[in-house]
């Protein structure tokens, strides 16, 4: 009877081998170059934007006063990741585990549910070209390796997806609209423009369901689950700024800069096709007019419900929805603001791609052809993303290494109640665990009010270095020789430092 049990197993674990071979390969392949990256950069400088989240894990870990800075930063920049981070540093663990656990393990899983949301979406072939198009595409892979909420972001973004069309509408479980919910909720509270995931659910929603909603208990729920979660970010906010989410006016407010910007069009005529690279932009903008043919069945979706080219439309608004904000929102973008929605786009590429090998199977002897060649074809993609990942990760690895070791060494140089003047101002305070203060006054950069500030606090030392221009006031370069300030350490080659320490003479 064990033998046969036995036996039983090995066929459904040799059928399942079988049935994902490509797909076992793909990971294993992404997980051993990821893992190679992984420890090749071990625990590289970071830069400003790390440093934020850093900074503020680091005061909650170590129960350091707060900083000055502390009402703005925290009041612009979402706390779940930093919290996270305070927990595991206040058990004892390093900043490689915060990478392990928050950066790399989640890329990998989002890389996988992409395929898995590809297939339930589409189909197996569909599944596997999104994964292995995304699996190196040079922003998704650089910052694996930077210690910033993106990839959390959009690993909780990818469960919401997934919960809601295979739990919720594949399934008709009630349970995977809650779940959705509450990944969603999370995805936001890593990211905050993450919250058109769950914006580009509720707008499906109210196009297939329409005023069936209001009476859909679920929907109640789901929203009262979302709230709930909500709830001690709201409170957090109002008992220390006033304001339940003050980062809404931080970015949309009356005094925001994106309400005098232009409209962003270059957001996804050029940002867009830099972050997905030519030939994956190509395949996505065929795809997306390949997933338009949901309005074939637009009328009959929405008065009959019917299930007719719902999984296109599901595609065509998860994909659009984030790239209109940039447009006509923000206004503003980098290559890194589309990670958080990275996953649609490449299986609306993967989509496009799928179109396309259907025109080219008409004109081959056999399907076999058009596997290799698509594989072949995802083969070339990989190749060429990670050439490009490679040179932009390597090229990076040093950069703000001066800042690091500099606030190493003030770490273990200089009293606990040492503070600091620098541009890098969070950086250094997770580096050192000491007080650090910037060249910011009253009314800009002012000289005169710096040195009234200067009196007032007592600063120990100055870290001058070349790393944060804009923060770094021309007059600062040459402050320390001007007002008798001890060099005390320089980092950087010795015929030309790119960063100095040095301290206050009273």
């Amino acid at each position: 009877m064990e033998n046969k049990e036995l036996e039983k197993r090995k066929q459904k674990i040799k059928k399942f081998i079988d049935e994902n071979l490509i797909l076992i390969g793909l990971m294993t392949l992404v997980t051993i170059v990821y893992l190679y990256y992984f420890f090749k950069l071990g625990n590289q400088p970071t830069w400003w934007d790390e440093g934020d989240y850093l900074a503020i894990a680091k005061v909650w870990a170590i129960n350091m006063p707060t900083p000055e800075w502390w009402a703005g930063f925290t009041g612009m920049r979402p706390l779940l990741i930093p919290l996270f981070w305070s927990v595991l540093m206040k058990i004892g663990f390093g900043e490689l585990a915060l990478r392990f656990f928050t950066e790399l393990l989640p890329a990998l899983g989002t890389i996988f549910l992409t395929y898995y949301l590809g297939k339930e979406l589409f189909n197996k072939k569909i599944g596997l070209i999104a994964a292995s198009i995304i699996s190196f595409n040079w922003v998704f892979m650089f910052y694996t390796f930077r210690l910033l909420t993106d990839l959390p972001s959009v690993f909780f973004g990818m469960l919401a997806l997934t919960f809601f069309w295979v739990g919720y509408e594949k399934r008709k479980n009630k349970w995977g609209l809650w779940l959705a919910v509450i990944a969603g909720i999370l995805s936001f509270l890593c990211r905050y423009p993450s919250v058109f995931i769950l914006g580009s659910i509720a707008i499906y929603l109210i196009i297939t369901r329409n005023f069936k909603l209001i009476k859909d208990k679920n929907i109640w729920i789901a929203g009262i689950i979302g709230l709930l979660m909500l709830s001690p970010m709201f409170l957090f906010y109002y008992s220390t700024q006033g304001s339940i989410f003050p980062a809404l006016a931080t970015y949309h407010g009356a005094e925001s800069t994106a309400i005098n910007r232009p409209l962003g069009w270059y957001t996804v005529t050029q940002v867009l096709p830099m972050f997905l690279t030519s030939i994956p932009f190509i395949l996505f903008l065929i795809g997306l007019i390949v997933s338009m043919q949901f309005l074939l069945y637009i009328d009959l979706i929405i008065k009959k419900n019917k299930k007719q080219g719902l999984n296109y439309l599901f595609l065509f608004i998860i994909s659009i929805v984030f790239p209109i904000y940039l447009v006509f929102g923000i206004r503003v973008a980098d290559a890194r603001y589309y990670i958080s929605y990275s996953p649609q786009l490449f299986i609306c590429a993967a989509l496009g791609m799928s179109f396309l090998g259907n025109k080219i199977k008409l004109f081959l002897p056999d399907k076999k052809y058009l596997n290799l060649i698509l594989i072949f074809f995802c083969a070339f993609i990989m190749y060429n993303q990670l050439g490009y990942a490679n040179n932009f990760i390597t090229s990076r690895i040093g950069s703000y290494r001066e800042v690091q070791e500099a606030g190493l060494w003030l770490k273990e140089n200089s009293p606990k109640d040492a503070k600091i003047i620098t541009a890098s101002i969070v950086q250094n305070q997770y580096y050192s665990e000491r007080d650090s203060y910037d060249f910011y006054t009253a009314s800009g950069h002012n000289e005169t009010e710096f040195n009234e500030f200067v009196k007032e606090i007592n600063p120990d030392y100055m870290i001058i270095h070349g790393f944060e221009p804009a923060f770094t006031p021309s007059w600062a370069y040459d402050y320390p020789q001007r007002n008798n300030l001890t060099p005390i350490i320089a980092f950087g080659p010795q015929n030309q430092p790119r960063a100095i320490i040095y301290k206050f003479n009273y």
